[in-house]
């Protein structure tokens, strides 16, 4: 079935799941809003008026200037209720941005601007939240609400980074493209630089995936981390109570068969839960908080100055586990023999066949 037009969002719903796909845009059934979302949309319409009033007085910045009122105008006009506390979310990620946000207005280019464009032969369409250029390089930002800041690999993976620098190469006919996301909460940005290669690939991969949608006829549920906000999970064919019964060796094979796949759906759970938690913040359940936990380990910097100045008190101190001391006994080509022993035990778990 081809669509009107198609989108990042489109796209990113079907690669994580063709049948919540069907339900959205098929179907045509209005996912329900989770408060993060609608913090989310405010968060971002109360961003555009600040880049829009920085644009308009040629300002770099301006840490006196209110975009609430303005905002909360519009989420009215677009029927986006947010209780109070949700609103002084809102400002703290505002308060977040001007302090650690700065823009040459000279470099700008456009914010929330509605783009199209044609992408093998359909209508591809786009809202990135500020474009601008430095030194003849276009630069994207978005902006990010979530709790957790995404690590540099994660965000070398992100599709929608990608798929919106493909967009400014096509728009505008850069070479090479900065795409960034912007961590409100943290005052933290995570940037990738994409080139032409970069640009081709994306666009195939677009292709592919508009392809698969179109001829796409069983609408197979995928589990995984999008269940963590999906409006249909409950309806879900993939979700199952497995029967609990061992008798005989056909029972215990069914059940060791069964056991991967709630493996699979306990990981698939975890991945939603910690999805979740990137966007709404920490929950606890049956006396657990489950989140996004800042840790500190130390470490030690320098081994040698480190046993010289405890002298024997610093062997108490370092350890090597298994993994760590395997590969020691791989470099070390015999120096240890007489000096390692295997400790043999048993341990209930799974493993490749």
């Amino acid at each position: 079935m081809s669509m009107n037009h198609y989108s990042h969002s489109q796209l990113a719903l079907y690669e994580s799941c063709p049948l919540a796909y069907r339900r959205r845009y098929i179907e045509g059934r209005t996912p329900e809003q989770s408060p993060a979302a609608a913090i989310g949309s405010a968060t971002h319409a109360a961003a555009a008026a600040y880049i829009e009033h920085l644009v308009s007085e040629r300002l770099s910045t301006d840490v006196t200037w209110d975009p609430m009122p303005s905002t909360r105008e519009r989420m009215a006009e677009e029927g986006i209720r947010l209780p109070a506390e949700a609103w002084e979310e809102v400002e703290g990620l505002i308060e977040a941005l001007k302090r650690s946000f700065t823009m040459d207005p000279v470099c700008y280019l456009e914010h929330e601007k509605r783009t199209e464009l044609k992408v093998a032969g359909r209508a591809w369409v786009g809202v990135m939240d500020l474009v601008t250029a430095e030194d003849g390089v276009v630069i994207i930002t978005d902006w990010k609400t979530d709790w957790a800041v995404r690590s540099q690999s994660e965000v070398e993976r992100d599709q929608q980074l990608r798929r919106y620098a493909w967009m400014l190469h096509r728009l505008y006919g850069y070479e090479v493209v900065r795409a960034r996301l912007w961590f409100l909460r943290h005052g933290v940005a995570r940037e990738i630089a994409l080139g032409l290669e970069d640009f081709e690939r994306t666009e195939k991969g677009i292709i592919s995936t508009i392809e698969a949608i179109e001829n796409e006829q069983d609408w197979t549920p995928t589990p995984g981390v999008g269940c963590a906000w999906c409006s249909w999970s409950e309806e879900c064919p993939a979700v199952s109570d497995l029967p609990l019964a061992i008798v005989t060796p056909d029972d215990a094979a069914r059940i060791a068969g069964e056991l991967a796949i709630l493996e699979k759906q306990v990981k698939d759970r975890k991945e939603a839960l910690k999805s979740w938690c990137v966007v709404n913040g920490p929950i606890v359940a049956g006396g657990l908080a489950w989140g996004h936990w800042e840790s500190r380990t130390p470490r030690v910097t320098d081994i040698r100055a480190f046993i010289e100045r405890l002298g024997e008190k610093a062997y108490d101190m370092l350890t090597v586990d298994g993994r760590k001391l395997g590969a020691l006994l791989r470099a070390a080509s015999g120096e240890l023999d007489g000096l390692i022993e295997e400790a043999v035990s048993t341990s209930f778990r799974s493993r490749k066949a």
